[in-house]
């Protein structure tokens, strides 16, 4: 059965209704007849093509001729522009030797399935802006407070004699930079500016009433 290929008659009406020039309707024939008719495919290239036809079809309207079979659904095949050498024509209406007739939709839902298994893409996370103006300026003020803490230790070891409430402010003082410095992320995130305003203060006043103390 190797020896015979159906050709649907479809062919011949579709040139009579001018639907498919002349051209078209040979090299139509054409791939009918060198189809592989287990696989239903025909291996070939456009210079192939052209050397079939002893170069009556020359190779710009060759590519046009298959361009229209398949824009009409006689014919059908993957894209391949930009790409040269062969490629794989699937006649349409071709009636294999297990009797199935390939149709535009045997093609169509394998692309379908084909690209439903493709992996997504996942978008890269885009990092908030305002999370990191917020994140940076909590480290200024924290810089800032740290520069206090540093500016009042040398100016009351420079200035003032050393007591017991001088000793106490200090450890004090020291364990607000601690605490600053262990803070989680999340912390600093949630009421940290208010955190480091209230320590500011704070320690405003107290530098205030010890100079107070040292001038009495």
């Amino acid at each position: 059965m190797d020896d015979f290929v159906q050709v649907p008659r479809r062919i011949k009406y579709d040139f009579i209704d001018s639907k498919i020039t002349h051209n078209e309707f040979e090299v139509l024939v054409w791939i009918f007849l060198n189809t592989n008719p287990h696989n239903g495919r025909f291996e070939t290239s456009y210079l192939s093509l052209v050397e079939d036809f002893k170069e009556k079809i020359k190779y710009d309207n060759m590519r046009k001729i298959i361009s229209s079979l398949r824009r009409h659904n006689w014919v059908w095949f993957k894209d391949h522009r930009g790409r040269g050498g062969k490629f794989t024509i699937k006649p349409l209406n071709f009636q294999l030797t297990n009797k199935h007739i390939q149709s535009i939709e045997d093609f169509t839902i394998t692309t379908k399935d084909e690209s439903l298994v493709q992996p997504m893409v996942q978008q890269a996370v885009q990092p908030s802006h305002n999370l990191d103006t917020s994140n940076h300026n909590l480290k200024e003020d924290k810089d800032k407070l740290m520069k206090h803490f540093s500016m009042a230790d040398n100016n009351e070891s420079i200035t003032t004699p050393y007591n017991k409430n001088d000793n106490k402010n200090e450890n004090n003082n020291n364990l607000i930079v601690k605490k600053l410095n262990n803070s989680t992320k999340e912390e600093r995130n949630i009421g940290g500016r208010a955190m480091l305003k209230e320590t500011i203060d704070k320690i405003n006043a107290k530098r205030y009433e010890s100079k107070n103390r040292r001038t009495k």
